[in-house]
């Protein structure tokens, strides 16, 4: 222990001085680099107080506790430097977009339409971030979140920008409307419904916003001229804006989602068996008829982790995967066709249930090659898709002819979703695993 007018050991003094930093920094709520830096001023100016009061004849202990005195309650500082921190950064980045600007003359006419414009994309921004955070794969969801958000801010600080006569909002708004423009020749180029046709009002808004820009063109850039530059870095982020949302489908239409399956997580396996026996077609009875039995197996090792979003995730679209087949004779000329006898639904091998049905209308019927859409489909539902569990579904072939007849081989396909397509071909006495269709081969049929 010291006596009160001692000096106190510099550990103690430098815990204090440590202590009340830290305070400070910590209530100021600043980012990792700017912390750093405010710690080592903090630190340099406490110094200084602390050798000039001890110059002056107080000891270390007295000379430290002064020099924090003079500072002031740690709070109150803490309180300031927040403060002034993000008073910089907000003059730094969102201030430079949205400074005053002396502005001589009227507003143009075409502003109004520019704003509109704005607030149009920036309802779009938020309705995409809604609609995919509800409905997308997890990480799909936050990334689509995250860039419509972000597109939706810079939309309405140009709004907001347009009216202050800011020239960054002139050529934002103006590459907002091409966008809507592209957009729109986009979808009646290519309709989500084969034949529809769709009326482009955002390339009707675009082009008529571009034509009373060009209209106004030199009232405009007057109008703007007193709008300084915003940088390279606050450029660049206006720009990523623009293109963030436009990515997120392409992307990740290319790059799985990793919470989602893959082809390698399930074991898809098709045998084939040819014998002799009766069959019943259609009441009349057979005997010693060439019988086919086809057999799809699917073991999966891991599922997806909420493949229809948020929204659905109690209840899930109706229809999940597909499977089906398609006849290929031995022989090209041999003329022989084969019919489906019987067949059993999808069920699950560790318990029997039912999950599926025949005949597929889910979306992913559409993965499957051409000429196995009409080969007697079967649909799986979503919630069957299980870790350890195997899906198993059968079909019973005959030939027409009752004489007999080549036998032939078969293509099974089995479709994940709209994610992957496996395919094996068999014959008799034989068992394959599918393997995948690569996607670019799915795009380019």
């Amino acid at each position: 222990m010291t006596g009160p007018d001692e000096p106190a050991p510099a550990t103690e003094a430098e815990g204090l001085v440590d202590a009340y930093v830290k305070a400070i920094v910590d209530g100021a709520h600043v980012p990792h680099g700017a912390r750093e830096d405010l710690t080592e001023e903090l630190f340099g100016h406490i110094a200084e107080r602390i050798r000039a009061h001890a110059a002056s004849g107080l000891s270390v202990a007295a000379a430290t506790q002064r020099a924090i005195d003079d500072f002031g309650g740690a709070e109150e500082l803490a309180g300031a430097f927040g403060r002034t921190f993000h008073s910089a950064l907000w003059a730094s980045t969102i201030g430079v977009l949205l400074a005053g600007v002396a502005i001589d003359g009227p507003r143009p006419g075409a502003i109004r339409w520019l704003r509109l414009m704005m607030a149009i994309a920036a309802l779009f921004m938020a309705g995409g971030a809604i609609v995919f955070g509800a409905t997308a794969t997890p990480v799909v969801a936050v990334s689509s979140v995250v860039a419509y958000l972000y597109a939706f801010g810079a939309c309405a600080l140009a709004y907001r920008a347009l009216g202050t006569g800011q020239r960054w909002s002139l050529w934002y708004a103006i590459a907002v409307a091409i966008d809507f423009i592209v957009s729109g020749v986009w979808m009646v180029a290519n309709p989500a419904t084969p034949g529809a046709f769709t009326v482009p009002l955002g390339t009707l808004l675009g082009a008529g916003v571009l034509l009373a820009v060009s209209g106004q063109w030199a009232r405009l850039r007057a109008y703007t001229a007193g709008s300084g530059r915003i940088g390279a870095g606050l450029t660049a982020a206006l720009v990523s804006s623009l293109i963030l949302p436009l990515l997120v489908g392409p992307v990740f239409a290319v790059v799985p989602d990793p919470t989602q399956a893959r082809a390698a997580d399930v074991d898809v396996r098709w045998t084939m068996t040819c014998d002799r026996g009766d069959v019943d077609a259609g009441g009349t009875v057979t005997h010693d008829r060439q019988r086919l039995h086809l057999v799809l197996e699917a073991a999966w090792r891991r599922a997806d982790l909420l493949p229809f979003g948020l929204m659905n995730r109690e209840n899930p679209p109706v229809g999940g995967d597909s499977a089906g087949y398609q006849v290929q004779p031995a022989s090209e000329l041999s003329g022989e066709s084969w019919f489906l006898v019987t067949n059993e639904d999808p069920v699950d091998t560790l318990d029997g249930a039912v999950v599926g049905w025949y005949g597929a209308t889910a979306p992913s019927e559409g993965l499957l090659p051409p000429g196995i859409i009409g080969g007697y489909t079967v649909a799986i539902e979503p919630s069957a898709i299980r870790d350890g569990h195997t899906i198993r579904a059968s079909w019973l072939m005959a030939p027409s002819d009752p004489q007999d007849a080549e036998w032939p081989r078969i293509r099974g396909a089995y479709a994940h979703l709209d994610r992957f397509l496996l395919v094996a071909t068999v014959g008799c006495g034989e068992s394959a695993q599918a393997v995948e269709v690569p996607i670019w081969a799915r795009l380019a049929r």
